[in-house]
């Protein structure tokens, strides 16, 4: 069981590793979007 338990941690964290990149692609697209908004208001 242990050793199951190790493997999905290890395949959890490939997978927030791999996505992450997208994750803050994304937050950096709405602060520059709400950026966009403030100097146009």
């Amino acid at each position: 069981m242990e050793k199951i338990n190790k493997h999905n941690l290890v395949g959890i964290r490939d997978l927030v590793e791999r996505q992450y990149p997208g994750v803050q692609r994304n937050h950096d697209q709405d602060k520059a979007l709400r950026n966009q908004a403030r100097a146009r208001s």
